[in-house]
Formats: structure tokens, sequence, C-alpha cells
């Protein structure tokens, strides 16, 4: 039977491919204002990534379980009115935001491959403005330019709204005084800088979905890392850094690819690439 790698094995074949995706796959920020940048990373290392991220979040889960279990068995055993109850809640609400960061992990480990279907990209987005309203600060105004001509994408359409979700949940986040989110759907086909940078990228028909805030922006110190799981600028409690992460790969498994444009004080555009259904 093959003998599988320890995690110092792993962790190092990580960074050996992080270090090799700085020289080679990433392009350097420039010392504009304004950035524009590409999203490559390496399958192998996103493979390597993904293998040590669902290890470790299945034997974590296994320690929170218990704590979970006998938490919630101490807190049957007792009146609410315990001095000790409070302290028991606090335990059993920790171990569950731990357990949600496992899920995530496990999400992100498993890298599922879409179960695609001809689909319209603008039922998803409706539903996923739906889901947005639901939960969205009032201080945000959502707007949406809608291309009712558009042709279909042949996607998953669990996937593609966790994709997006994530991206437009990170752009609020970075609008905590208020702002303005734009959604522009359109017919579009990479020009010839997208179809050099990207492997998938290909002058043929795509669905283009432009997400855009008007934030604090993305400091070009750390545009390079926002696709790597676990890397967060925010609690780690609240966000713990996956979102984006599982977007680039939830939309590269469609065939797609991700671009962004940034601007510090003034806003950041998510260009989302998805083949158009042939």
């Amino acid at each position: 039977m093959e003998q599988k790698p320890t995690y110092e094995e792993l962790e190092e074949k990580v960074h050996r491919l992080e270090k090799q995706a700085q020289r080679n796959d990433i392009p350097q920020s420039g010392s504009s204002q304004e950035e524009t940048q590409s999203c490559a990373i390496p399958d192998e290392k996103l493979e390597s990534i993904g293998l040590v991220s669902r290890r470790i979040a299945h034997d974590f889960n296994n320690v929170l379980g218990g704590i979970l279990g006998y938490a919630s068995f101490i807190k049957s055993l007792i009146e609410e009115e315990n001095s000790i109850y409070k302290y028991v809640d606090t335990i059993e609400n920790s171990a569950s935001k731990g357990a949600d960061i496992t899920h995530r992990l496990l999400d992100f480990g498993r890298g599922e491959k879409p179960k695609c279907f001809p689909i319209n990209i603008n039922k998803i987005l409706e539903e996923t403005m739906q889901t947005l309203r639901e939960e969205n600060p009032e201080n945000i105004t959502i707007t949406t330019h809608f291309d009712n001509d558009l042709p279909d994408i042949d996607g998953d359409e669990q996937q593609l709204k966790q994709a997006f979700l994530n991206i437009t949940r990170n752009a609020i986040e970075a609008m905590p005084g208020g702002g303005e989110l734009t959604f522009h759907i359109r017919r579009a086909t990479p020009e010839e800088g997208l179809t050099k940078r990207f492997s998938t990228a290909i002058a043929s028909s795509h669905v283009c979905i432009s997400i855009t805030d008007t934030g604090c922006g993305i400091d070009s110190e750390i545009t390079e890392r926002i696709f790597e799981p676990l890397f967060t600028t925010k609690d780690k409690t609240i966000n713990p850094g996956f979102g984006l992460s599982i977007s680039y790969r939830i939309i590269k498994n469609h065939g797609g690819f991700l671009n962004f444009k940034t601007s510090v004080g003034e806003g950041t555009t998510f260009d989302i690439f998805i083949p158009s259904h042939q």
C-alpha cells in the first residue's frame, strides 16, 4: 500500500510551490494605485493545500464532536439559572464556530467537480440577489444590470451561487460604512491580454459577471494572496479566509477564470468569465 505523505512533507511541498508561484505564475504588483490582477494558482499547489485542509479538518472535527457532545450533555443536566450554565454555553458556541470552520475546510479540501447542465446565469444571480437582500445591511445599495439575451452556460447551480455569494459577501465586508454593490452581466469574448494570462481563457463566447463595490480597495501588498485559503485581513472567528479561495476553485472547475481591478480607497471589481454553452 502506498504510504501517505506526512503533514511536514505536504507543508514543505506547499511552501515550495508557493515560492515558485511568486517567481513565475502570479504577476507582481505594480507601483500605481490601481492594480489589475490575475489569479494564477498552480493546480498542484491547490491539490496539496486541499489535501492538507481535508486531513486537518477530519482530525479537528473529531475533537470538536466530543466537546460539543459533552457541552450539550452538561447543559441538559443543569438549569439555565445555574452559575456555570453561561460558561458551558460559551464553550458550546465556540466549538460550533470551530465546527463551521472545519466544514469550510472540508468543502475546500474536497474540491468537488461541478455537476453541469445548461443553465441561465440570470436565474442564479436573481437567487443570489434574494439571499443578499435578506441578509444585506441597510446602508448597502444593490444595483443590477442584466442582459436578458444571454446564452446559457454549462454550470452547477448550487456551486456557482456559492461562488457569487462568497465574492459579494467579501465586497460587503469591505464597505462597513455603507456603499454601493453593482452587478453587470453581459456577453463577452476575452481579449488577447486575458487569453495570454489565463490558461483556461480562450477567445470564444463567454458570460462575464462583474461585481463592483465602492469599498476600501485591496492594498497592493496583499493582492497576490487574496485567493489563498485561510488568508484574511479580518477577524478569523468571523471570516476564516475560505470564501474567495472556494470561489476561485469553483470558477476554475467550470472552465472559467477570475480577474480583478482594485483601487485603494475607491473599491474593487471582480470580473468572472464563464464559457457559454456550446
